[in-house]
């Protein structure tokens, strides 16, 4: 069995998808993987794992499915901070729109009691 370690195979693959984007295309959100596993005890007593890419060299070897995403947290805190500012934006408007329509009411009023 060829044995690629989980970050090397990591590491690799968003490699190769950003290289793969055309100009100006960036990653929306996460990419997901799913790979099958091999876990065995290590000499230091601990356990080794290993992206399965072929078929096991020994029985002592165990193949498990692994389900995990990934995101670019940069990238991510850039849209939030961008959603965060157009909500801000609206906001802003909103409360500018409510203090014309609160000034008018005043003026009304006033026109009234005369």
């Amino acid at each position: 069995m060829e044995e690629l370690s989980i970050k090397e195979f990591i590491s690799k693959t968003v490699e190769e998808i950003e290289a793969g984007l055309p100009q100006g295309y960036i990653l929306n959100d996460s990419i997901d993987f799913e790979v099958a596993v091999a876990t065995r005890e290590s000499i230091n007593g601990g356990i080794d794992v290993k992206i399965v890419v072929g078929k096991l060299s020994n029985e002592n070897e165990v193949v498990q499915k692994i389900n995990f995403s990934i995101i670019n947290s940069e990238q991510k805190d850039k849209e939030l901070r961008k959603s965060g500012d157009l909500v801000i934006k609206y906001i802003n408007k909103g409360v500018k729109e409510l203090s014309k329509a609160n000034q008018s009411n005043k003026t009304k009023n006033k026109s009234n009691d005369k």
